[in-house]
């Protein structure tokens, strides 16, 4: 359910429609673009966009209202837009920095920046609850963030409900100095606090120490952060080592506490050779506590590197193969744009790469190299593939935001300037070829923001703002993959005809309900939106059947389970009783006849009453009687499949 919101910087294109890359059999259906907001002159620009696993989404943005730029989102919800609501009410000055998250059932939250004053401006939230149609009053979350002019806010919110916001609060110059070098650096802090239960809590800055000078501040250096499954985070940000070399650096985040601070760029590398310093990253997370980064390396003087190159390091998950605890650090960072060795020469401009890690450590990468967007897969295990290129990224460097989804998939999209300029997304799913179209032509005009965001299951909503003129526009496009995969759910080895069943886990998809059909021996025997089905009308013969359930989402997309063996018995066992008089003895046997066809006795579930207190569990037992009398006998005999046969016998014992 992790909702991530992605903005991308500034890509001055012009828009004459999206291009969707198709791959078969499981390729995603790109729904058609609506308009949020505008065209208008007062539409300023887009903050974010978030997504859920269960559809639930939205789009936050700066409007003009009453002379002043004001924070506004809509939400996405069943498929369909809401309409924009003003978010900051109340708040009389300019608004800045929103960002979105989202939660199931139509949870929002959106964070933003409200002027109070030079040096004094303060940061904000507002929760739109799943039952309600507007924001909350805002709440204050930080009233010492200095001057909002490096903010660079995050904001993630996880399955388990907790969200993380974090952001760049700029420290006071001490007196006579500037307020910041000849280089840009600047003193700041890296924030973050954590939502959970309706409550705002703060943690302690990130950075190691906040007295060092960090910077030039900016989208690719800032802190960022990403919430997982599990309630916890990672938050990651560049500053200087102790030699003064900008480097990655990152720490796990829980709920009341910050891990450790680990490096996570490559110091040196062939050995003894300096890398160069760090020049931007991106970061993601997911599961139960798995993360990437991706990080552009410069070549500085005297490095093994030959220029500027995409490097990559993962973070295991608690449940991971040699996973030991929540402190884990980071793999070493590898190399990860496919274009060689240390000694290798990129062929064209390399910029900031982009990271995404689904659910069970599959890592995803695109990294923008000239006029193109290289996509890169990994594995759980920090392994890296090759690069395939995704796509010509036109006249101008592309700026990639990617979102990773279940089982293997992504989408990556970017602005290119070819033909008049377009939107770009690629849709990989899980196996494949891609293939490629052309939706139909959006508003014209420059796109100035792109963002994605994803819920995790391989759904997702590109947002972008456009501007013509003095009139801009907020849009944003569903893309929509197939459903996720999902599994049979374990059930007895043995049914009988008439409780025969089938149970699925839900195959979740973000925009709609998913319809499911059971397939016995590859005929269809039914249909439902519930995750059970009854084959009891189906089976009409003892013996073993294939079954396997399709799940298909509205706009036909199919994903199917394994096929399983589901065994059916619909014979009572026999019950054999003979009672010697000579030696007082009474003999039963119970059989289950039909050889494979036959589920067999269970021995636990069946019964043997003799009569005078002694009782076995059995598939055979002897008793002997110490004293005469009149005794009842009562078997009840049950095989595996449920199927029961109860035989009652009187016997005289003298």
């Amino acid at each position: 359910m992790r909702a991530r919101a992605l903005v991308a910087g500034c890509v001055a294109v012009a828009v004459a429609g999206f291009v969707l890359v198709l791959v078969q059999p499981a390729a995603a259906v790109q729904r058609p673009a609506h308009t949020v907001d505008g065209p208008s002159s007062d539409v300023l620009d887009l903050g974010g966009v978030a997504l859920a696993d269960d559809g639930t989404g939205g789009v936050v943005f700066l409007r003009r209202d009453g002379g002043r730029a004001h924070v506004f989102a809509a939400r996405y919800r069943r498929g369909r837009w809401e309409p924009a609501v003003r978010v900051d009410g109340g708040q009389l000055f300019d608004s800045s920095w929103p960002r979105i998250a989202a939660s199931r059932d139509g949870l929002l939250i959106v964070t933003w920046v409200q002027e109070a004053g030079a040096g004094t401006d303060q940061m904000y939230a507002s929760v739109m609850p799943a039952a309600a149609g507007r924001f909350g009053a805002p709440v204050q979350i930080d009233r010492t963030i200095g001057e909002a002019s490096a903010t660079y806010p995050a904001l993630d919110m996880g399955a388990a409900g907790a969200a993380y916001l974090s952001y760049t609060a700029l420290t006071p110059p001490v007196p006579g100095e500037p307020a910041e070098d000849l280089d840009g650096r600047v003193r700041a802090e890296f924030r973050i606090a954590r939502y959970s239960g309706g409550r705002w809590r703060p943690y302690a800055p990130v950075n190691r120490d906040p007295e060092i000078p960090v910077g030039p501040i900016d989208g690719a250096t800032a802190a960022t952060v990403a919430a997982d499954d599990a309630g916890g985070a990672i938050v990651a940000w560049q500053e200087p080592d102790d030699l003064g070399i900008e480097r990655v650096w990152a720490r796990r985040v829980f709920a009341r506490s910050l891990g450790r601070a680990q490096q996570v760029s490559p110091g040196v590398i062939a050995a003894t050779r300096e890398t160069g310093r760090a020049a931007g990253f991106t970061l993601d997370a997911a599961g139960d506590g798995w993360g990437a980064i991706a990080l552009l390396q410069t070549a500085g003087p005297g490095s093994a590197l030959r220029g500027p190159r995409a490097f990559a390091a993962t973070i295991p998950g608690a449940g991971a193969a040699g996973g030991t605890n929540a402190a884990e650090r980071f793999r070493p960072a590898r190399l990860a744009d496919g274009i060689g060795g240390t000694g290798a020469t990129p062929p064209g401009d390399v910029g900031v790469p982009r990271a995404a890690i689904g659910a069970q450590g599959d890592l995803r990468l695109a990294v923008p190299i000239g006029h193109e967007v290289r996509l890169v897969r990994g594995g759980a295990d920090g392994t890296l593939g090759d690069a395939a290129v995704a796509g010509d990224a036109g006249l101008l460097p592309a700026a990639p935001e990617l979102i990773a989804g279940a089982g293997g998939t992504s989408v990556v999209a970017w602005g290119q300037s070819e033909a008049g300029g377009t939107v770009r997304v690629v849709e990989e799913p899980r196996s494949g070829e891609r293939r490629a179209g052309r939706t139909s032509t959006l508003l014209p005009g420059a796109v100035t923001t792109l963002a994605v965001a994803g819920g995790g299951n391989g759904d997702a909503l590109v947002a972008y703002a456009q501007r013509s003129g003095t009139l801009a526009s907020i849009g944003a496009t569903p893309v929509d993959a197939a459903p996720s995969p999902f599994a049979v759910r374990p059930g007895p080895d043995w049914m009988r005809p008439g409780r025969a069943t089938i149970a699925w886990t839900p195959a979740p998809d973000a925009y709609g309900d998913v319809a499911y059909r059971v397939q016995l021996d590859g005929r269809t025997v039914a249909t439902t939106r519930e995750s059970s089905a009854s084959l009891a009308k189906a089976v009409d013969e003892d013996g073993a059947y294939r079954v396997r359930v399709v799940a298909a989402d509205g706009e036909r997309q199919e994903t199917a389970t394994e096929a399983v063996t589901i065994r059916i018995d619909g014979r009572r066992p026999q019950v054999q009783l003979r009672y010697n008089p000579g030696k007082r003895t009474v003999s039963v046997v119970l059989r289950d006849r039909g050889g494979a066809r036959a589920a067999g006795v269970a021995a636990a579930r069946s019964l043997v009453r003799f009569g005078d207190g002694t009782r076995r569990q059995a598939r055979r037992a002897t008793h002997r009687f110490n004293h005469a009398g009149r005794y009842v006998v009562r078997v009840r005999a049950v095989d595996r499949a449920g199927n029961a046969t109860r035989v009652t016998r009187r016997v005289d014992v003298r």
